[in-house]
């Protein structure tokens, strides 16, 4: 399986990765894998296509994505898609999974994968990656759509769905309204 891109910024919560063509990233409420000392994962939270250079913004042309490559082939490498991770775990030298923070941040350069299945299950069989999404406190991290997401692009809602909306409610305490604008997210009907 090939990597989706590279760690550019790291820290303990959470890494920036970029992609390597602008405007291919992976979905919000993706889970990844870093690649790293420890293998760290998390959950996409933020994508962000910019400029390359931090004082100029992209100007509008009125053509077609596809036009603009044609026309304007210069622009791609003038232009960056960057990814943001909430680091929710990691696995650690012994290979068993921590639903918590990691010793240390991944090294920069280390590359990105999305999850496989498996890896999605090992994650979530547990549902305190919820409490970690849920008391994020960095990186202004849409905690309410990321919940609805990662349950979401996680398979095992489905069947768990008792099971979610009881620890959602742990969570949450007596805010109904917060809980049912989660619960209403999931959109579990496909």
């Amino acid at each position: 399986m090939s990597h989706i891109g590279e760690v550019v910024e790291s820290a303990t919560q959470y890494i920036i990765g970029q992609t390597y063509e602008p405007n291919i990233a992976p979905a919000f409420g993706s889970y990844v894998r870093i690649k790293s000392d420890l293998d760290l994962y998390g959950l996409i939270y933020n994508v962000l296509t910019k400029s390359i250079d931090p004082n100029r913004r992209p100007a509008a042309y009125n053509l077609s994505f596809e036009e603009l490559k044609r026309q304007q082939p210069q622009l791609s490498k003038l232009l960056k898609t960057e990814f943001e991770v909430l680091i929710i775990g990691y696995r650690s030298e012994n290979s068993e999974f921590y639903q918590h923070l990691p010793p240390r941040p991944a090294k920069l350069h280390s590359f990105v994968y999305k999850c496989v299945d498996i890896e999605i299950e090992s994650i979530t069989f547990s549902l305190d990656f919820l409490r970690t999404i849920f008391v994020s406190t960095c990186c202004n991290v849409p905690v309410d759509e990321l919940i609805a997401a990662a349950v979401r692009e996680a398979k095992f809602a489905k069947p768990r769905l008792i099971e979610i909306g009881k620890e959602l409610t742990y969570l949450i305490g007596n805010d109904y309204d917060r809980l049912t604008s989660i619960l209403k997210k999931l959109d579990l009907k496909n």
